[in-house]
């Protein structure tokens, strides 16, 4: 449990690390930055499902164990 909360406050920082880095060079087109905005929050989700699905995998081989 603890790898996949840290897979996920590190995937969390990476994405907000990303959306600031495009916010500041990218500020004046906006019409780019809508899309980079979408893709960013896609890989965040993507990032979110994957820890879930390693949580649940993790979850059901402990109880296997017992």
């Amino acid at each position: 449990m603890k790898t996949v909360a840290a897979y996920m406050l590190l995937g969390s920082f990476l994405t907000l690390v990303t959306m600031a880095l495009f916010y500041v060079l990218m500020a004046r087109n906006w019409g780019f930055f809508d899309g980079v905005c979408i893709m960013t929050l896609l890989i965040h989700a993507i990032t979110i499902t994957f820890a879930y699905l390693f949580c649940q995998l993790e979850k059901s081989e402990t109880e296997d164990e017992h």
